[in-house]
């Protein structure tokens, strides 16, 4: 079914209470959208009411303290990163014989960077690591800083690893990654981990970037206690093994006065072999053996890891406190973030901003959500529909709220 919809006109969906909105706000010609078909479900009604308008929407944003983000691929595409999983996207459109994969998904695999990172820093050099061009925040990043400048931001959780969200000013505590983040990286040897400006150059001049790393200390004062008690036990047997055959006193004295000298000579030595010893570790503190050397992981979630728990744990605490949410650019087809939409309360109001329309995923059986929560929130998942070009809306959103 496709409805003629003027700007900001409301769409109603017979007895469900839902409005949707479709935003031209760069043209003012009308637009066309796909209604998908819902069935009718009764006593569906949020704390907040039926949305009549955009400006109903506007003043429930303006009202909210603890305003909830989920943010997805759909952010960033006005950025040139591509999203995945869209028809137009990345696994779709990927050239995979250009980056020597048999699938998109290979690039993204952890066994096969363990084998073979050199698809994967190829493909990030061109999409994300590009000394041509340099990535900046769209409008949409700006607007979820915008709502923590006016402290209206609880959370964004967000499935992109571009950790565009962080350069566009929202606050590192306010940020958790679903997927990691390619702003970081950690060595798979030693897991040491580092900003990316560190392996910037690596990347962009074809060169798999390694752990640099100085090895342990510890490792090396091992390495010298070993041959240091070597040394000692070598002089130790040297002055234990020797036999004294003469039992006169000179012959004795002479005995003493050769170990003595012994002594003497050992002791020079041995302070000759630790000062060149020394000399020889200041001199080797930059020689390639005396590093690490792993190679160096991108700070994002692989197929075969395991997810951040820092999802589960941050919502555990945020679900307690959420007002309200907004979803942006994503179809919520991915764990975690799929299940995030029923862990939360369903009595809050929830607010799409997207191209299309999307369907999370049915809430399983096993779901802390039941009774009437569960169904309303298998059929109506949002209260209102933003729909069009994110940062279209977005900027719109800003506008009427004189931000």
């Amino acid at each position: 079914l496709y409805v003629h919809v003027p700007k900001h006109d409301k769409v109603s969906f017979g007895s469900l209470g839902v409005c949707a909105f479709r935003l031209s706000c760069l043209s003012s010609a009308c637009l066309f959208f796909e209604v998908a078909m819902m069935n009718k479900i009764a006593e569906t009604t949020k704390e907040e009411g039926c949305f009549e308008s955009l400006s109903s929407v506007v003043d429930l944003i303006r009202k909210k303290k603890n305003i909830l983000v989920l943010v997805g691929a759909g952010i960033s595409v006005s950025c040139g990163i591509p999203d995945f999983r869209s028809q137009d996207g990345l696994y779709a459109t990927l050239n995979c014989e250009e980056f020597g994969v048999v699938v998109a998904e290979d690039l993204f695999d952890y066994e096969f960077f363990k084998e073979n990172p050199h698809p994967f820093y190829k493909f990030a050099r061109d999409f994300f690591f590009s000394s041509a061009s340099s990535v900046q925040p769209s409008f949409s990043h700006l607007f979820l800083a915008m709502l923590q400048e006016k402290n209206q931001l609880l959370r964004v959780y967000t499935q992109n690893i571009d950790g565009l969200e962080e350069l566009a000013g929202v606050s590192n505590k306010h940020v958790v990654y679903a997927h990691g983040s390619l702003r970081f990286a950690q060595c798979m040897k030693c897991h040491d981990k580092v900003d990316s400006s560190h392996i910037l150059q690596h990347i962009q001049n074809h060169k798999i970037p390694k752990c640099c790393k100085q090895k342990k200390k510890e490792q090396q004062r091992t390495k010298i206690s070993k041959r240091k008690h070597q040394e000692q036990q070598t002089s130790t047997s040297y002055d234990t093994n020797r036999s004294i055959h003469s039992t006169t006193k000179n012959a004795i004295f002479t005995e003493l006065t050769a170990i003595n000298r012994t002594a003497v000579v050992t002791r020079s030595l041995r302070q000759s072999t630790t000062s060149a010893r020394s000399s020889r570790i200041a001199s080797d503190e930059n020689n390639n053996h005396l590093l690490c050397n792993g190679i160096m992981k991108p700070g994002i979630t692989f197929f075969g890891e395991k997810l951040n728990s820092d999802v589960n744990r941050m919502l555990e605490a945020d679900r307690k406190t959420a007002d309200a949410i907004i979803v942006i650019g994503t179809s919520l087809s991915v764990a975690p973030m799929s299940q995030v939409m029923d862990y939360l309360p369903s009595n809050i109001p929830r607010i799409l901003i997207n191209r299309n329309y999307i369907h999370p995923p049915s809430v399983p059986e096993s779901s802390s959500v039941n009774g009437s929560d569960a169904n309303a929130a298998r059929v109506l998942p949002f209260d209102a529909y933003l729909l069009g070009n994110c940062d279209a809306v977005t900027k719109a959103l800003a506008s009427e709220l004189g931000w």
